[in-house]
């Protein structure tokens, strides 16, 4: 499932994710933002839409991710859960 029905789903979408990405950073007033993403445990895929194998490209322009694994084995008997300390 790819979210909402107006979600256009193309084979390009990481590729011009990390060229937006690049362009903002080297924008001088981009110098001090912090740049963040949410993402899936397998963030970002290929043309084919299988995970990237080489994500190393995003870690120069963001900061910081955020894996969002909760409701990993959704359509299983067993629940997920996270532990909040």
């Amino acid at each position: 499932m790819d979210g909402i029905g107006c979600n256009e789903v193309s084979g390009a979408d990481s590729e011009n994710f990390l060229g937006f990405l690049q362009e903002l950073r080297a924008q001088p007033e981009a110098k001090n933002l912090y740049l963040t993403a949410a993402v899936s445990t397998s963030p970002f895929a290929d043309p084919d839409r299988k995970p990237l194998s080489d994500v190393s490209k995003f870690a120069e322009v963001l900061n910081y991710i955020a894996i969002m694994n909760y409701d990993i084995n959704v359509g299983t008997s067993h629940v997920s859960h996270q532990k909040h300390i």
